[in-house]
């Protein structure tokens, strides 16, 4: 049996028809909240909702004491509805992952109910399906492209030669200085500087960076840990051996035992620190396990907190106080910012940054009165 759409949805679907057949012209007002809530039987917060989502995503803009206006678009390039499928490519690296599974649900929460069909094609940060994919995108009919690998240095993909092509593309989380072209992520460096003010507050000073790389192929990463000096060096405290990078030569692909023994290892060179940043939860749970082992209490002796906020985040044995990020914001800005310049190209390409938010859970605490050090038999 089929479950019944929600009235906001339904109004909205019979909007984008109406404004697909064209019953409206462009810059010609639209029925009032008030019009719509009566016409189609729902309240005025549903009728305010409906208009609200319709402006985010281009099709409608509000004039302050006017009312409500359909938006241009270009000659031939009929708004999308149900009837009038559009085809959308999103290229990922892992539908699985927690963080890209919800931007994905963002994504398809934007797309699907104004009839575009997403074609989800899993790359898992093969270079060779990568240039597999889009060199057969660049022989077929598509409306726009989604791109969001994990580990790539973009100016080397040849999605260079689909935007410059002019089939609409942005990138999401991931930043090229090469590809021109619409740009939707977290704001990285503001998620640390809320993560440094976090224990700034508690009293720390000596805080361990776990899986810095200044020359990551991760642009969150170095963002992240540009971030990081430039508050340590504004200070005068910055100190080269709280920079605990990923190690390959310690043979080790599972960020919780890669954690472990980075932290490990930190302390048996006799690095003090109070605190822990990590740039993944699966390194800060490694941490943690690592304090266990040295008999530190988390967070009695050292404060651990990480970005993301995964399932394991919140089921660790000390649940992660976390720099979270707006994952389903970043999919639902993501797609609006596509239909846009699929309806219009013209512009510069925007560069949209999201700001993360803070989740506070039991790993992080005040700074104990001595910085922690590895107790010596």
């Amino acid at each position: 049996m089929e479950t019944a759409l929600p009235k906001y949805r339904r109004v909205k679907q019979l909007l984008l028809d109406a404004l697909a057949a064209d019953t409206w012209k462009p810059h010609e007002p639209m029925p009032s909240l008030a019009v719509i809530a009566r016409r189609y039987r729902v309240s005025d917060i549903t009728a305010q909702r409906v208009v609200r989502e319709l402006a985010r995503e281009g099709w409608v803009y509000t004039v302050r004491g006017k009312g409500c206006f359909k938006a241009d678009r270009p000659a031939g390039d009929d708004l999308p509805s149900t009837r009038d499928p559009r085809r959308v490519v999103f290229l990922i690296s892992y539908v699985l992952n927690f963080f890209y599974g919800a931007i994905l649900e963002g994504v398809l929460g934007v797309l699907r109910p104004l009839g575009y069909v997403v074609d989800v094609q899993t790359t898992f940060d093969r270079d060779r399906l990568i240039e597999e994919y889009l060199a057969r995108l660049l022989q077929e009919k598509v409306s726009g492209v989604l791109f969001m690998p994990a580990h790539a240095e973009l100016s080397y993909y040849p999605i260079v030669r689909l935007a410059e092509r002019g089939v609409p593309t942005v990138l999401v989380d991931r930043e090229s200085d090469r590809l021109s072209c619409d740009y939707v992520a977290c704001d990285h460096a503001a998620g640390m500087r809320l993560a440094l003010r976090t224990l700034f507050r508690l009293g720390h000073r000596r805080i361990l960076l776990l899986g810095c790389d200044p020359s990551s192929a991760i642009s969150s990463v170095r963002a992240r840990f540009a971030e990081y000096r430039s508050v340590f060096e504004e200070a005068g405290s910055f100190d080269p051996a709280l920079l605990v990078p990923e190690d390959p030569t310690l043979g080790l692909h599972n960020h919780l035992d890669i954690g472990r023994a980075l932290v490990s290892r930190s302390m048996d060179r006799g690095v003090s620190f109070s605190a822990v940043i990590a740039m993944t939860d699966e390194l800060a749970v490694g941490a943690i396990n690592a304090l266990r082992d040295a008999r530190r209490c988390v967070p009695r002796d050292v404060s651990v907190l990480s970005f993301d906020d995964s399932l394991l985040a919140q089921e660790s044995p000390v649940p992660l106080t976390v720099i979270a990020q707006p994952v389903h914001d970043i999919g639902r800005t993501a797609a609006g910012l596509l239909v846009r310049r699929m309806r219009d190209r013209r512009g510069e390409p925007r560069r949209m940054l999201l700001r993360p938010h803070l989740i506070i859970r039991a790993s992080v605490g005040r700074a104990p009165v001595k910085s922690t050090r590895r107790r010596r038999s």
